[in-house]
């Protein structure tokens, strides 16, 4: 998965019996183990908003990118994968976790209007 302007690049890997999303600034610190995370989110009452997935502009790379947004109880998370693949894995990965979790959900449909 990747990252938003201001953001940085992150190596991400779910721990299905933790229910925790792990982030690692390089593949080379997972391997080194978990301790080497530069942290974790905890997916329990998660909530994943497939209707904020958006086609991306090409970034300096000239790739293109697919987001999606993590909710959970103290703030949103912005991630988006490499390709529509990937972005697919990531989202039935992530709700397989989430539904087995009181109180979580995915939520796929337009998103709420905010009113003026």
């Amino acid at each position: 998965m990747g990252c938003l302007r201001g953001s940085k690049r992150r190596f991400f890997v779910l721990r299905v019996s933790q229910r925790r999303l792990y982030y690692f600034k390089l593949y080379d610190d997972y391997v080194k183990g978990l301790e080497h995370a530069i942290g974790f989110i905890d997916v329990e009452g998660a909530t994943i908003r497939c209707d904020t997935l958006l086609l991306l502009e090409p970034g300096d790379d000239g790739d293109e990118a697919l987001r999606f947004a993590l909710a959970v109880p103290t703030r949103t998370y912005q991630l988006w994968a490499d390709t529509a693949e990937q972005l697919e894995k990531w989202i039935r990965a992530l709700s397989r976790v989430v539904h087995h979790v009181e109180g979580a959900a995915l939520v796929c449909g337009p998103a709420p209007q905010e009113e003026a």
